[in-house]
Order: C-alpha cells, then sequence, then structure tokens
C-alpha cells in the first residue's frame, strides 16, 4: 500500500464551504496515522496557524497551502492551489493573498492572474488539474491544444514544482478529464496526484456541508434547481480507502506523498515583532522613553523639574521602568504615546483610558491616559506582569467620525506594520436555527 498525505483540504474557515474544526481534523488524523496533511482553504490563511499548532502537537507535518481561482485572458476562471515549500514560499503566498483580496477582487471575491504568479513563484508548488481548473475546462471543451498551452506555461514557471491533480469525486466528467491529465503527464513527464479535495470530516457530514452551503449561498436545500458543487465523496478519507480509490494509478498517491516531502516551514509562534520606533538624535528607545518620562511627570504634577517630584511617584516609576525594559516593550510604549498624542493635537477626541492599562503611572506620563493611578491607588501588574508574559494591550477610545485620521497616520508611519484586528463570524447553535430551518 503506498503512502498517502491529504494535500488538498478546506477546513471552517473556509467561507463558502469548509465544514472541518481544526481540533477534530488533528485527532481524527493522527488516529488514521497520517505522517503530514495540508491545509487549503480558498484564499486565505486565517485558520493556518491553530492548524499549524494542533498538529504538532499530534506529531504530524503540517503543510501550507492555500485554493485560489484564476482569472485568465480569453478563458473562464478556474481553480488551482498552491503548497508552501519553506518560509520563502509561506511569504510568497501571503503576497499572494494579500493581493488577491486588495486589488484582485472582482465583484467581491479574490482572484489571482497569470502576471500574479509569475511574479512570487520561488518556492510554491503549484497543483492544477481536475474539472474546475482552466486545464480541466479546456479538457472538457474539447479544446486539447488550449489545454496543452495552459499546461506547459505552468510548468515554465514553476518547473520540478508543477502537478497535475486527478480526483475521483463522483461528478459529471470527471473520469474523462482525468484520463487526458494522464495521458499529458506520459507525454510531458509531468507527475500526476491524488486528491479528494476535502470538504468534511465523515461522511455522514454531507448534509450538514449541504446545508451550509444553502446558509451561504442562500438556496434551500431541497431546490432541485440549485448548482450541486460537492460529492458525499469528499470526506477525510484513510490512505486505506485513497489507495482503493486509486489503485490504478498509484503513482498519483506516491507522488502526493513525495510532495508532502518537499514541504518543510517552520513557523515561529508566540514571538511578537514590534516596528522600530525612530527616536530623535538617534539616541536608544530605552533613554527616549526616559527622558518623556521625566519631562511627563514633570509637567503632571506641575513642578519646575523632575528632582522635586514625590518619592512615591519615583519610586513607581522606577518599577514599571524596569519591568518595561526588562520585558522589552519601551518601543511599545513610544508607538502608543507617539498616536495618541498626534491625535490629541490634531483635533481627534481621546478617551482617558479604561481596562487595565489605567494602572500604569508610566502611561499617564506619556500622555496616552489622563488617570493618575496613584492617586486612585490602581496597580500595575493588572497590566503587565513579569511572572506572565503576554503582549500590553491598551484600550484607547478614539472619535467614531475621526478615527480614520489616526488610521491614516499609522499606516503612513508605520507602513505595513499596522493591520485591523479580524472578527471571524460563527455559526453557533443557538443562532444557526433560523437559518437552518430556513434552508429546510
Amino acid at each position: 500500500m503506498n503512502k498517502y498525505t491529504h494535500l488538498n483540504l478546506h477546513s471552517e474557515y473556509s467561507i463558502q464551504d469548509g465544514l472541518i474544526r481544526i481540533n477534530e481534523l488533528a485527532n481524527k488524523a493522527y488516529e488514521l496515522d497520517f505522517e503530514s496533511l495540508a491545509i487549503t482553504d480558498l484564499s486565505n490563511l486565517f485558520g493556518f496557524i491553530k492548524f499549524y499548532k494542533e498538529l504538532r502537537k499530534k506529531g504530524i507535518k503540517p503543510i501550507c497551502g492555500s485554493d485560489f481561482i484564476l482569472l485568465g485572458e480569453n478563458t473562464s476562471p478556474g481553480n488551482l492551489q498552491l503548497l508552501v515549500k519553506n518560509l520563502n514560499g509561506y511569504k510568497n503566498l501571503i503576497r499572494l493573498i494579500s493581493k488577491a483580496h486588495t486589488i484582485g477582487k472582482v465583484n467581491g471575491h479574490p482572484y489571482l492572474s497569470i502576471q500574479d504568479l509569475t511574479n512570487f513563484p520561488e518556492d510554491l508548488i503549484l497543483i492544477t488539474g481536475s474539472i474546475e481548473s482552466q486545464i480541466g475546462k479546456s479538457i472538457l471543451a474539447g479544446k486539447q491544444d488550449t489545454a496543452l498551452k495552459q499546461i506547459e506555461y505552468l510548468r515554465n514557471i514553476y518547473k520540478d514544482n508543477f502537478f497535475l491533480q486527478l480526483t475521483r469525486n463522483g461528478k459529471n466528467q470527471e473520469e474523462l478529464c482525468n484520463q487526458t491529465l494522464i495521458e499529458f503527464s506520459k507525454n510531458l513527464g509531468i507527475p500526476v496526484v491524488a486528491t479528494n479535495q476535502v470538504r468534511f470530516l465523515a461522511k455522514d457530514d454531507f448534509e450538514a456541508l449541504e446545508t451550509r452551503v444553502c446558509i451561504q449561498s442562500g438556496h434551500v436545500l431541497g431546490d432541485k434547481r440549485r448548482q450541486r458543487f460537492f460529492q458525499d465523496s469528499q470526506y477525510f478519507k484513510s490512505t486505506e480507502e485513497m489507495n482503493d480509490l486509486f489503485h490504478d494509478v498509484p503513482e498519483a498517491l506516491s507522488n502526493a506523498y513525495e510532495v508532502s516531502k518537499k514541504c518543510n516551514l517552520e513557523v515561529k509562534t508566540g514571538i511578537y515583532v514590534l516596528p522600530d520606533f525612530k527616536t530623535p538624535n538617534k539616541s536608544s528607545e530605552a533613554d527616549f522613553l526616559k527622558n518623556l518620562i521625566q519631562d511627563g511627570i514633570t509637567k503632571k504634577l506641575e513642578l519646575q523639574n523632575f528632582s522635586e517630584v514625590p518619592d512615591t511617584y519615583k519610586e513607581r516609576l522606577d518599577y514599571e521602568l524596569k519591568v518595561i525594559l526588562k520585558m522589552g516593550y519601551e518601543g511599545y510604549f513610544l508607538i502608543v504615546a507617539d498616536f495618541v498624542n498626534w491625535a490629541k493635537h490634531n483635533s481627534v477626541p481621546v478617551g482617558p483610558g479604561r481596562g487595565s492599562g489605567a494602572g500604569s503611572l508610566v502611561a499617564w506620563c506619556l500622555s496616552i491616559t489622563d488617570v493618575d493611578p496613584i492617586k486612585f491607588n490602581l496597580i500595575f501588574e493588572r497590566f503587565l506582569n513579569p511572572d506572565r508574559i503576554s503582549m500590553p494591550d491598551f484600550d484607547i477610545d478614539f472619535c467614531e467620525e475621526k478615527r480614520d485620521q489616526v488610521f491614516k497616520y499609522l499606516t503612513t508611519k508605520y507602513k505595513d506594520s499596522v493591520a485591523h484586528i479580524i472578527t471571524f463570524g460563527k455559526l453557533k447553535a443557538r443562532m444557526v436555527i433560523r437559518d437552518v430551518g430556513r434552508v429546510l
């Protein structure tokens, strides 16, 4: 029996068609004795870090990838997938996903162009084929010459990292496409790989997947006119089941396993990389922070110089500063103080500070907050504690009408280091009853 790795799998983070919870997937892959496994959510990497951590806990190698829809000249859109070989490939995949979502959208859906693939091919593996791809569509349209040109074009970009995909999900004309791809493989020397295009974990989950798709698309489950994109065979099959399914093309199974051996991405997690804060006169961040604190506390207490500051304040500042420097967060405080004070000086209303951040005397000195923690007996350790290593997090309220000005300032000054925090909408039991009732 040939070893096998699933190279095409959508989790619950594929908003349109995924149903697989990552924790359950890791347990199932461990039970079925898989050595490696890929996640290829549609045009996103939302679930990858969770997938990476959970699989490594089980001793399974996680493979990073993503499915895309490719726009081509004079041809209909088609699916393809990219897998990451290493950290450089991971960065290129991020670039492609960002490109698809920022300037590649058509009617709200992200697409890639051939030019995008040409720009960032390094350390990525391209798998295309099957009836949903541009190549597959050309084959089924009887345009063999076009399919060959598409194959050759992509092979010239990806060289030995290009593979043709075979699927046996039971879709119409699927086997016709497979046989043509196998012939191309023999004639051109391009390996074929077998995938099951996994969209749900167990065979019994198919109705739940169809319900999920109908909720997304607004259709009724029993509508005979709606398009069926998925089959009940697209569950997480074991190695034995895949060997039975592709018994006549064993090289497609072994090639899938060989592809997995090419993918060796190591991601360092739990490490925070803050943007550099450019201090005047090339002083260190620590020295600049100390100077700002001394000036700030002197002005707050309306004194002439820092030597007049009461010992209670000095001792607290000394303690907080030691913790901040020990944990390496001096740059963080400088960055937050920078954009908060910019907002205040540019007529953008800012809240006085709330949450645990109000317990920091350093934050008060920098005008990040407007609450004196000594006066109100607030403790610093709720915000930053050397015994509980975690990123500090200031809760800052900006005027809703002018907050875009602050964001524009940040993106101009710190460029690629700025991002919105994402919120995932999930179909929870209580909230989903109405939606399930509608599609039923």
